[in-house]
C-alpha cells in the first residue's frame, strides 16, 4: 500500500503538471477523428461514426471514452444543445487523456530505472529530463496517439526485462499483450513485435541455453500477437468491408530512403538531433561504450537500439515521413523512452570522468528545454511558412522551420513565463517528494556498478 501511495503521488505530480501545461494548446485533426470514434463508441456503440469510418487504430479511441463521457454528461448536465455534445466530450479529451498516459508512462520510467538499479537522485533527474528535454512533453497535449505508443512499447520493455531475472514465460506473456495491444493502437508496430519475437527467441535459445523454452514463448508469443492482428482486420472488414483494407490508399513507401534519413535525422524542420539531442547522446553512448555494459544491458539496451533503427529506415520511406503538421520527428517519439533508459548509465559511468562530455549533455538537457519552451511560446506552428514550397521540402529550408516561424511569430513571454512556472513547480514537488517518502521502493533487482 505504501508503494502504490508512492508511485501514486508521483504520477499526480507530472499529472497535474503536465494537464496545466495542457491547456496551452488545442487539439490536432487526427485527434478530432479519433474523438469521433469514440463518441460513436460511447452514443451509438459503433465502430463507424455518422460522417464515415475514419482511418484511425481503435485502441485510443476506446481508451478515450471515460474522459470523453466525463465532458459528455457534464454538458448534458448544463443543458448543452446536442449538436454541441460532441466538442464538450472532445474538449474533455483534450485536457484530460494525454495528462494521464504522459504521467503513467514518467511513473512506468521510473519505475524500469530503480528496478535496473538507478540510484534515487538520477532516476528523478532522469525522469524529469524525459518530460521536460525530449519532445515528450509537447505532446502531453492535443490527442496524438504516439505517448500511448510510448507507454505501451515502454511496458514491453519492462516486462521484458523483467523475465530476464523472473518467471520467464509468465513475464513475455505479458510482455506480448502489451505489443498486441500496440498493434491495436498503430498497426505498423506489427514490425516491431516480430523483432521482439526474434529478441525473445534469441535470449531463450543463446543466452538461457534453452530451446524448449524458446519454442514455446514464441508459440505463445505468436498466438497472442496474432489474436491482435485478427481483431484489428476485424476491424478493417467492419469500417470498410475489406479485411486488408487500413485505410491509407494511395500512400506508401516512395520517398527515397537518404532524403528520408536527413530529414528525420539532420533536417531543421524535423530532425530528431534538433529537436531532442539528448536522445542521440543516448545512441552514441551505446554505440561506443556497449563493450563496457553488464552483459544484460548490453543485451537489452541493443533491442531498442536496432528497433529504432529498423524504424527509421521504414519511416524514411514512408511517402509522409516528417509525420505532417506537427512537433518534431513525430513518428520516432514512441522510441524516445526505450533510448532515454540509457541516461542515467551515460551519467553515471561516462561523464565523472570527461567534463567536455560532461558539458555537452548538460548543453543538450538545456537545448531540449529551450525548443520545447519554443512550443509552450507559440503553440500555433506553421503560420508563416511558405505555402507554395511542397511541404516536404520546406523541412530542410532553415528559414521555413518552425523554429523560425515562431521567431517571426514572436513569443508569447506570459505563456513562456507561465511555463517554466509549471515546470519549475513540478521539479520542486519531486524534491518535496522525494524528501517526504525517502524513495525507500523495493530493492532493485540488477543493480549493477554502473548505475551505483
Amino acid at each position: 500500500m505504501k508503494s502504490f501511495i508512492k508511485f501514486f503521488s508521483l504520477g499526480l505530480i507530472f499529472y497535474l503538471g503536465t494537464y496545466f501545461l495542457g491547456g496551452f494548446g488545442t487539439s490536432n485533426p487526427d485527434g478530432v477523428f479519433r474523438s469521433l470514434l469514440t463518441h460513436s463508441l460511447m452514443t451509438e456503440g459503433s465502430f463507424i461514426p455518422t460522417n464515415g469510418p475514419i482511418n484511425y487504430a481503435p485502441l485510443q479511441s476506446i481508451l478515450m471514452i471515460p474522459t470523453h463521457a466525463i465532458g459528455y454528461y457534464y454538458g448534458v448536465l448544463n443543458d448543452t444543445p446536442p449538436d454541441k455534445l460532441f466538442f464538450v466530450g472532445t474538449w474533455a479529451c483534450n485536457l484530460l487523456y494525454l495528462p494521464a498516459i504522459v504521467s503513467a508512462l514518467l511513473v512506468l520510467f521510473f519505475k524500469v530505472l530503480k528496478e535496473m538499479g538507478v540510484d534515487d537522485n538520477t532516476n528523478l533527474v532522469s525522469t524529469f529530463a524525459l518530460l521536460c528535454s525530449t519532445f515528450l512533453l509537447p505532446y502531453s497535449k492535443g490527442m496524438y496517439t504516439e505517448p500511448l505508443n510510448a507507454l505501451l512499447m515502454l511496458a514491453s520493455f519492462y516486462y521484458f526485462f523483467k523475465a530476464q531475472s523472473g518467471n520467464y514465460v509468465s513475464y513475455q506473456r505479458k510482455n506480448f499483450f502489451c505489443l498486441s495491444l500496440l498493434i491495436l493502437d498503430n498497426f505498423i508496430f506489427v514490425l516491431y513485435a516480430g523483432l521482439m519475437l526474434a529478441y525473445v527467441f534469441w535470449g531463450s535459445w543463446v543466452r538461457h541455453k534453452n530451446p524448449q523454452e524458446a519454442r514455446r514463448v514464441v508459440l505463445e508469443g505468436s498466438l497472442i500477437l496474432g489474436a491482435g492482428v485478427i481483431l484489428f482486420l476485424g476491424y478493417n472488414y467492419v469500417r470498410f468491408g475489406e479485411w486488408l483494407n487500413f485505410g491509407y490508399p494511395g500512400e506508401g513507401f516512395t520517398t527515397n530512403l537518404m532524403v528520408g534519413l536527413h530529414g528525420l535525422i539532420f533536417s531543421p524542420g524535423k530532425g530528431l538531433i534538433i529537436f531532442t539531442p539528448i536522445t542521440v547522446f543516448c545512441i552514441a553512448y551505446f554505440v561506443f561504450k556497449n563493450h563496457e555494459m553488464d552483459p544484460l544491458h548490453r543485451y537489452l539496451f541493443a533491442t531498442s537500439v536496432i528497433s529504432l533503427a529498423c524504424y527509421l529506415i521504414v519511416y524514411a520511406r514512408w511517402e509522409s515521413w516528417h509525420g505532417g503538421w506537427c512537433w518534431g520527428p513525430r513518428f520516432l517519439l514512441p522510441f524516445v523512452p526505450l533510448i532515454h533508459v540509457m541516461f542515467p548509465f551515460l551519467w553515471k559511468t561516462v561523464l565523472p570522468g570527461n567534463r567536455a562530455m560532461r558539458i555537452s549533455v548538460l548543453l543538450a538537457l538545456v537545448w531540449g528545454l529551450a525548443i520545447n519552451t519554443l512550443n509552450i511560446a507559440n503553440p500555433g506552428i506553421g503560420n508563416h511558412m511558405n505555402t507554395e514550397i511542397p511541404f516536404s521540402n520546406r523541412m530542410f529550408i532553415p528559414e521555413q522551420s518552425i523554429i523560425f516561424d515562431i521567431a517571426r511569430s514572436g513569443m508569447g513571454g506570459a505563456s513562456v513565463l507561465k511555463g517554466l512556472g509549471i515546470l519549475g513547480a513540478c521539479a520542486f514537488s519531486l524534491w518535496i517528494w522525494k524528501k517526504v517518502f525517502s524513495v525507500k521502493l523495493p530493492a532493485p533487482q540488477h543493480a549493477t556498478s554502473e548505475a551505483s
